[in-house]
């Protein structure tokens, strides 16, 4: 019996179906491109929805600052942080993409990157826009 179980799983019959693929899932295609295209359409929307976070907050110094130093620096403060975590989200995950290389490697490296953009933009509303 075991040997016929072993066969089995050597010969690759599934024992239960896969779960299909979110839309938004990396894995929604089979194909290498492909999944690397939908890898990249997330990145786009997380970016998308990052940026508007980020906007948001720049909004929001202005409406809740009094006009001179006190909007200049806490606007100032934001842009600063904002393109040092621009610096580390490239490094993070670059470290990511050359630690598994390859096609997968440029499918951990989009993640990655969606992941950090969706974490900052959670950060970024919750600070200034909420």
């Amino acid at each position: 019996m075991k040997l016929f179980l072993l066969t089995l799983a050597m010969i690759g019959l599934p024992s239960a179906p896969a779960p299909a693929p979110e839309p938004e899932d990396p894995r929604c295609s089979g194909s290498n491109p492909e999944m690397i295209q939908c890898g990249s359409a997330i990145l786009r929307k997380a970016d998308e929805k990052l940026n508007a976070s980020y906007q948001a907050a720049l909004k929001r110094i202005e409406a809740t600052t009094t006009a001179g130093e006190p909007e200049r620096s806490a606007r100032k403060g934001l842009i600063d942080a904002q393109r040092l975590w621009i610096q580390f989200r490239e490094k993070d995950c670059g470290a990511v993409r050359d630690y598994t290389e390859g096609w997968i490697g440029s499918l951990d490296y989009l993640s990655c990157m969606a992941d950090h953009a969706d974490r900052r933009a959670k950060e970024l509303d919750a600070s200034f826009n909420e």
